[in-house]
């Protein structure tokens, strides 16, 4: 009679001995900050530094996971790079950390780029995308960037952003955004987004966005009293915000009086009182669709 053994679970890479957003643990080149980048690359035998990661992942077609650590070093990715996930612990476990200058990871006409479970900090753009480029970025953490958390630059980029948070973005020379789309469109579906200087959100050059699901909290001013907006939106743009909650805003919470069509849908507004009515939180074109929106607990 043959006895069932007891399954042991493999223990991963991550601090809780899980494997966080790290899909395929085998299939994948494997960072650490203890790493050698002369080391085999598996769960057992990290390399050390992302450059070395990513010359790997180009020559195998493998993805790039990362242990807990903080690398200081950014990516610029390209079509070479088209299909590539960039897989972590947890936004807070496994970090990439930059400077003002320059872009923390920079993925100029990648087709199919994933990130997982990492987080951005710094960087002037914590994550940049251009030239048609095309994300996923799912449970990933963008703190402290320079100047734009998150830039979706050109016609034809697109970033789906879900269950994510972007926090803390600072400014250079007055000019800040957690997230601006130029040209590009927007996909966020839940997540926060939180005590950002300059807009939350926004919207120019024929951009589109569908907002769903999340927070925005307290949009900071800069220190030339610009921005202060959770969603800005200029007349050659598009939007659709729904299912949201919008917090302490320094000015209007959407300001969008040209943005045509526009659709807003159950979106509570709450802000502390000021020298603007609460209908002047919500200043969108009169063809825009305005169903279950409220101000303070007022509907406009």
């Amino acid at each position: 009679m043959l006895l069932a053994l007891p399954l042991t679970a493999q223990a991963g890479p991550c601090l809780d001995n899980g494997y966080g957003s790290i899909d395929d643990p085998t299939g994948s080149v494997h960072v650490a900050p203890t790493g050698d980048d002369t080391a085999a690359g598996t769960e057992a035998a990290p390399v050390k530094t992302l450059g070395e990661a990513l010359t790997r992942s180009r020559n195998t077609g493998k993805h790039i996971a990362l242990h807990p650590g903080t690398w200081n070093a950014g990516l610029v990715l390209t079509s070479t790079d088209d299909g590539l996930t960039i897989a972590g612990c947890g936004s807070s476990e496994s970090l990439l950390n930059g400077g003002s200058s320059a872009a923390l990871i920079d993925a100029s006409a990648t087709d199919s780029l994933m990130l997982a479970g990492i987080g951005l900090q710094g960087g002037k753009n914590s994550l940049t995308l251009r030239d048609g480029a095309i994300a996923t970025a799912d449970e990933i953490g963008v703190n402290k960037a320079w100047q734009t958390g998150i830039l979706i630059e050109d016609a034809g980029t697109e970033l789906l952003l879900k269950n994510s948070k972007v926090e803390r973005t600072r400014e250079v020379a007055g000019k800040g955004a957690a997230i601006l789309v130029d040209g590009g469109f927007l996909d966020l579906k839940g997540g926060t987004l939180t005590k950002n200087k300059g807009n939350t959100v926004e919207l120019k050059g024929s951009a589109d966005a569908s907002l769903v699901l999340a927070t925005i909290s307290d949009s900071l001013y800069t220190s030339t009293s610009a921005g202060g907006h959770a969603l800005v939106a200029d007349s050659s743009s598009t939007f659709d915000i729904r299912d949201f909650s919008i917090e302490d805003t320094a000015d209007a919470a959407i300001l969008a009086p040209a943005a045509n069509p526009a659709w807003l849908e159950d979106i509570a507004v709450d802000v502390p009182a000021s020298t603007l009515e609460d209908e002047d939180h919500v200043q969108v074109d009169a063809s825009a669709t305005v169903i279950n929106v409220t101000v303070n607990g007022t509907a406009i």
